[in-house]
């Protein structure tokens, strides 16, 4: 079998596991093999991979290279026998023949080369070479999210032949049906093996669905765990699948369940963090693991409810910023009057509504340009003006929602853990809000009643948590921490 995995390009395509047996690189099938035949994988792919191209890739070119050869050396040949003809001796004339004469003679047999072309075609890249290129081109392509139409771009292929002219780029139909099925199905292979084959002793769940803009269901589930050589957070997206089943707790609990016997690590789970969604909190439960509401997820859904009591002057700051966007003489008159009080030249910010930071930005943004905005206003649009009491509104709220804005980003991180964490960061939001609770405007003083209310509805019995105590106990940052924060 070693002589056939030599010479057949069948090869390129499987893995030798044991003896007599190969696994497919495509879809990992194990196939039996005769030790004097390799027909079943030529089957094979024929049957299950029609469209990959078993060929070896660019045999055509080394073919054409190899004829390319032989016409070079021809022309060298012709080349020595012109200098010998035209040479003249001491001891008389020889009737002269000219390089002209001789190429007019050869014209048409013999193909012009320069050095560059014999040294490309002469030297074409061995298959190993090829494809490690391939394979880096695939994951360029792959984490840059570019288009597999980019190997059909002109100025790239003119990029790569100057890079090495050797090299011939695979077609669109190659990156898709070959290149990248193979390397998605290694990686895949590789990772199960790190994830569930022993490197990770205790893994933590995070899990979130969705629907897209076509209206399809999703499930991206991705597992956290210490590598326990380095001692580096690990994080691995073990599925991020289309989910057309009833959103019911029963049917996402098997879903998960059977994500988890695939990747063998259904007997380490430590912990599932979701979000608040009723159907995912009882899949969890169904299960039987245990869970952890996301913290920014509930974050959000306290200071989103809070916006509610400045929403007059939060929907007049967003028609004023739309305005803005919209209008390009608007967007120049607002640049125009920044330069003359020679301020930096900032643009507004629009919020996004399922993320509530992004209105912290947009009112923050908004009171950093309040001069130029009040002038810009008056000019272009006097009927988006807003009152003192508004301007007063965001001054004074901007420092209230700062505190969550500011927790929700420590919070955000993916580099390292955080759960140790959420203690100290509620207990710390409840200290802060209480400085704002003289407070003589009636709408601030409603607002922080609000996030009172809030902070010890939703995180009241956060200490009840046996695995935010442990992991909070068991942080060395907190050793020497004061017990009256």
């Amino acid at each position: 079998m070693a002589s056939k995995r030599k010479f057949s390009p069948l090869w390129n395509h499987f893995d030798s596991t044991e003896p007599k047996k190969a696994k497919c690189n495509y879809c990992s099938k194990i196939l039996t093999l005769s030790s004097s035949s390799i027909g079943t994988l030529s089957r094979h792919m024929k049957k299950v991979h029609p469209t990959v191209n078993i060929t070896p890739k660019r045999l055509e070119s080394i073919d054409e290279s190899e004829e390319n050869s032989n016409q070079n050396a021809q022309a060298a040949t012709t080349s020595s026998t012109i200098s010998v003809v035209t040479t003249t001796t001491s001891s008389g004339t020889i009737p002269t023949v000219t390089t002209a004469n001789i190429i007019s003679a050869t014209k048409g047999k013999v193909a012009a080369t320069t050095v560059k072309d014999y040294i490309v075609v002469k030297k074409p890249l061995p298959l190993i070479r090829t494809q490690q290129l391939d394979e880096q081109l695939i994951k360029m392509i792959a984490k840059g999210y570019h288009a597999f139409r980019l190997v059909e771009e002109k100025e790239f292929q003119k990029f790569v032949d100057m890079l090495n002219p050797s090299y011939k780029l695979p077609t669109r139909k190659t990156l898709s049906e070959s290149l990248l099925p193979k390397l998605y199905n290694r990686t895949i292979e590789s990772m199960k093996k790190e994830v569930g084959g022993g490197s990770a002793t205790a893994v933590c769940i995070t899990t979130d669905g969705w629907r897209s803009v076509t209206n399809d269901d999703y499930i991206g589930i991705t597992a956290h765990f210490i590598d326990p050589e380095t001692h580096i957070l690990r994080t691995v997206m073990i599925g991020c699948l289309q989910f057309n089943e009833s959103h019911t707790m029963i049917n996402i609990s098997e879903f998960l369940k059977e994500k988890f016997r695939e990747w063998c690590i259904d007997q380490k789970i430590c912990a599932i963090v979701s979000d608040n969604a009723s159907n995912i909190l009882g899949a969890v439960r169904i299960g039987g693991w245990r869970s952890i509401s996301c913290f920014a997820h509930t974050i959000n859904l306290v200071v989103k409810d809070s916006l509610e009591i400045i929403a007059d002057t939060v929907i007049k700051v967003k028609n004023v910023v739309e305005f803005f966007n919209r209008s390009l003489p608007a967007q120049r008159k607002l640049k125009e009057i920044q330069e003359q009080m020679h301020l930096a030249p900032l643009k507004l910010k629009q919020d996004v509504c399922t993320r509530w930071n992004s209105t912290y930005d947009m009112l923050n943004r908004f009171l950093k340009i309040k001069e130029a905005l009040i002038a810009s206003i008056a000019i272009m649009r006097a009927e988006l003006a807003l009152t003192p009491n508004d301007w007063m509104i965001i001054e004074k709220s901007l420092p209230i929602l700062s505190i969550f804005y500011e927790v929700s980003n420590e919070v955000s991180a993916e580099n390292y853990v955080s759960a140790s964490k959420y203690i100290v960061l509620c207990k710390l939001m409840y200290v802060q809000i209480q400085k704002f609770s003289n407070e003589t405007v009636e709408t601030i003083k409603g607002l922080v009643s609000f996030f009172k209310t809030e902070l010890m509805h939703r995180f009241g019995d956060i200490e009840k948590n046996m695995l935010l105590r442990e992991a909070t106990i068991l942080d060395p940052r907190f050793k020497n921490l004061v017990s009256g924060i």
